[in-house]
């Protein structure tokens, strides 16, 4: 059964819902304010949330960018009364699945988490990541370079593979601090930068210009599909 979190202050909203969405299958939490939101969100591991944006506590999409900066699968979809074109196209900037402004009919409510349950990233087939020259077998853990494997430490690997699953997406500093070293033991991001600055020199790609890996300033990486 899936999960799903919904973080709104507004009481009635959420009961209503939580209850339609109850009916319908799912396993339902409810969150007053983006702090409890917070807690409920690691404790209980939902699938999907759905999220308003004036909350009290932290507001919605400050929580969007806190839960984004370490979980890049999660689902989120944003739910408010705020007509904006501006705070829709930061929200999906901001890797939120879905904008939604209130009220909304719980049938096209119902089909958009649907759609967003059951997208996913695509990485390649077969479990292999292709762009330009660069293989990357995710099965075998292997890299290679115009068919040409090239050796990696087990945590350049790491790091690479992170990206490549997420090619096209920007994964924040956070996100490949916890999720390549340890979220116990996290690295630093000086230490991430020397390893990205290893992988693009084995990668052929320019430091100093590099078109493959990229740095997004205060945000992180992205690898580039090309």
């Amino acid at each position: 059964m899936k999960k799903i979190l919904i973080i709104d202050d507004d009481k009635v909203v959420s009961e209503n819902l939580a209850f339609l969405l109850e009916f319908s299958g799912y396993k339902m939490f409810q969150a007053a304010n983006g702090n409890e939101g917070l807690d409920l969100y690691s404790n209980a591991k939902p699938d999907l949330i759905i999220l308003d944006i004036n909350l009290p506590g932290i507001n919605g999409y400050d929580l969007l960018k806190i839960i984004r900066k370490t979980d890049l699968d999660i689902k989120i979809i944003i739910y408010t009364g705020i007509v904006s074109d501006a705070l829709q196209l930061k929200s999906l900037e901001s890797l939120a699945d879905d904008y939604l402004v209130k009220p909304t009919a719980i049938e096209i409510l119902r089909a958009r988490i649907k759609n967003a349950l059951k997208h996913k990233r695509i990485i390649g087939k077969y479990g292999t990541f292709r762009t330009g020259d660069l293989l990357i077998d995710f099965d075998n853990k292997f890299v290679k370079l115009k068919n040409e494997f090239v050796e990696f430490s087990i945590l350049e690997y790491k790091i690479l593979e992170l990206l490549a699953t997420h090619a096209g997406s920007v994964c924040e500093y956070d996100y490949l601090l916890f999720n390549a070293w340890s979220r116990l033991n996290p690295g630093t991001k000086e230490t991430l930068k020397e390893k990205i600055k290893i992988i693009r020199q084995k990668l052929g790609d320019d430091p100093s210009n590099p078109k493959l890996i990229e740095c997004i300033h205060d945000r992180g990486y992205i690898l580039n599909r090309i």
